[in-house]
């Protein structure tokens, strides 16, 4: 035997705990043959709370966990398809695989750990929260962003930061064309080279509480460096 309880589905029980691992905390639920919809429903219906493993959820499930607001730490072994986390709030995420496009977009206040690469889109429009990526990531990264906070470690594609509007976004390994494009507000953190940045953008003299502030966004986002490697863009005040 091995994986989950066959009685583990989402909505039926959380009492199940990892095989072979009876000391660990993390209880496994598997989602195998379930919609989005039904996973969502069932978890606002019987929010698990503690930390939950979800297993068989499939990668190309568009739209997964969107809109869900439960109050608890969720981690996927696998990886996630397009829009997934959309709107999601008040829960913490780790996934171990991949990302599709639209990842957390509209994000409200969840927080997301991604461990592989993600998409086109990434974070776009987030009001809130934060997400974390250790791949790559690609066009138009944070676009419209609206107050989160967004860690890319390794390369971004282009017009990451195009109409931010508030938030933060980091970039650990740089970036491709356009960085920041049409930005009215928030703050780009760049370590390594864009290919191109907007005009609109100004490099800001780093003060003391914008380093510790990087520096505890790296940590959080489980990504080693010194604040002093990264340049700080702004859209200067008129």
């Amino acid at each position: 035997m091995n994986g989950v309880d066959a009685g583990s589905k989402v909505g039926v029980q959380y009492r199940n705990r990892l095989v072979g691992n009876e000391s660990s905390d993390w209880m496994p639920v598997s989602c195998e043959g379930l919609s989005p919809q039904q996973i969502g429903s069932a978890l606002r219906e019987s929010p698990p709370g503690g930390k939950i493993r979800l297993v068989g959820v499939p990668k190309t499930m568009p739209g997964f966990a969107s809109g869900l607001d439960v109050e608890a730490q969720f981690r996927i072994d696998g990886d996630v398809g397009d829009y997934a986390f959309m709107l999601g709030a008040n829960s913490n995420w780790e996934v171990a695989g991949d990302a599709g496009l639209g990842l957390a977009h509209s994000l409200v206040s969840s927080s997301l750990l991604i461990r592989g690469s993600a998409g086109d889109y990434l974070a776009a429009c987030a009001q809130g929260g934060f997400v974390a990526v250790h791949g790559r990531s690609g066009n138009a990264t944070a676009f419209g962003l609206a107050g989160a906070e967004v860690v890319v470690r390794s390369k971004s594609g282009d017009y990451a930061g195009a109409g931010m509007v508030k938030g933060i976004l980091v970039l650990a390994n740089g970036s491709g064309l356009g960085l920041g494009s049409g930005m009215t507000g928030g703050s780009i953190y760049l370590r390594g080279e864009a290919a191109s940045v907007s005009p609109r953008l100004k490099k800001i003299r780093m003060k003391d509480a914008d380093a510790m502030r990087l520096s505890l966004l790296l940590a959080r986002a489980e990504i080693r460096g010194d604040a002093r490697e990264f340049k700080l863009y702004q859209v200067p005040a008129h």
